[in-house]
């Protein structure tokens, strides 16, 4: 075997893995590390496909003569890092305020860019998952985030992406978007009917843009979040911190999407205000317990918070057109 172009040529040549170390090999297994992991023990490592987590790199510190950073602190700066720079440009070359999507983001990444979730299957415990980053994007300063809707990898069925296709309406960065091998599984690629259901979710979203808007800048001007859950505006009710398949857009917005496959009813928590039924306006008469949903194929159950006037406009065909 051929040694790397700058080693001795009387070198010997041994492995040229990381280390084993609590960087590279975590106690706690990631799913980052062993998500396309095809071995049964799962013997992926952070490292695969990057540097050593336990490499120190940086500017040399004048005090100690030493590197100043372990490649595990600061791995998920390199997209950071380019995003503002990449932004100014586009704003030098456009002079309008424009969109970045990188995969790429750390802590605070927001105040340049939007982000997405990454690859993901076209498996309903995913749908869930899209769910928990939604809020923690949120939590980390980037509101504009989303998930592939239907799944990037894997074929969905057309009950899931309805489903989906329902629950994506309220993502703050609503995108359909899958592998290129794989079949079109946009809303128009499906059954008339499927077709219909989907279009009118995201002419919900659609009307809705304003309060989007509002809490986009509300975001950008206070560091409030656009997606958050129940225990945001419940602190004190215990019940709420446990409940991840239900969200808010803003304070007053409920969504409470179906997630399992044949659902037609959820069971949804209630907390202690009072809530009307967005599409017929009836009252829900419980509050502080949960309460039983119906949601056909056709509806994504959403409650509404009263004591608050969200402005809404007319829908279009897209978001421009809406406005």
């Amino acid at each position: 075997e051929d040694a790397p172009w700058n080693w001795n040529i009387t070198r010997s040549n041994y492995t040229l893995k990381c280390p084993r170390s609590t960087w590279d090999d975590p106690p706690y297994r990631t799913k980052a590390a062993f998500r396309y992991d095809e071995s049964v023990n799962r013997t992926s490592r952070l490292s695969d496909r990057t540097l050593c987590m336990s490499a120190i790199q940086g500017e040399i510190d004048s005090k100690t003569g030493k590197a100043m950073y372990r490649h595990y602190d600061v791995h998920s700066l390199y997209g950071w890092s380019q995003t503002k720079p990449t932004l100014d440009i586009i704003r030098s070359l456009t002079g309008q305020r424009s969109l970045l999507l990188p995969r790429s983001t750390f802590v605070g990444s927001g105040q340049w860019s939007a982000h997405w979730l990454g690859d993901n299957a076209a498996l309903w415990s995913e749908m869930k998952l899209s769910l928990i980053g939604l809020v923690e994007f949120n939590w980390f300063g980037i509101p504009m985030v989303g998930a592939d809707i239907c799944g990037f990898d894997q074929i969905p069925t057309q009950e899931m992406c309805i489903r989906w296709q329902q629950i994506g309406a309220f993502y703050p960065l609503a995108r359909n978007h899958n592998i290129w091998k794989l079949p079109d599984q946009d809303p128009g690629a499906w059954e008339p009917s499927a077709t219909a259901i989907m279009v009118s979710a995201l002419r919900i979203r659609y009307t809705l843009l304003p309060h989007y808007y509002t809490l986009f800048y509300k975001a950008h001007t206070q560091g409030s979040t656009v997606i958050r859950p129940l225990f945001h505006e419940y602190p004190t009710d215990k019940i709420t911190l446990d409940i991840y398949l239900q969200f808010l857009v803003g304070s007053h917005i409920m969504i409470a999407p179906v997630t399992d496959d044949g659902a037609r009813e959820v069971q949804v928590y209630i907390p202690a205000s009072k809530w009307y039924d967005y599409y017929t306006g009836v009252p829900v008469t419980v509050q502080a317990q949960y309460t039983t949903l119906q949601a056909p194929l056709t509806t994504i159950p959403i409650l509404l918070r009263g004591g608050i006037i969200i402005p809404t406009q007319l829908y279009a065909n897209n978001t421009k057109y809406s406005r």
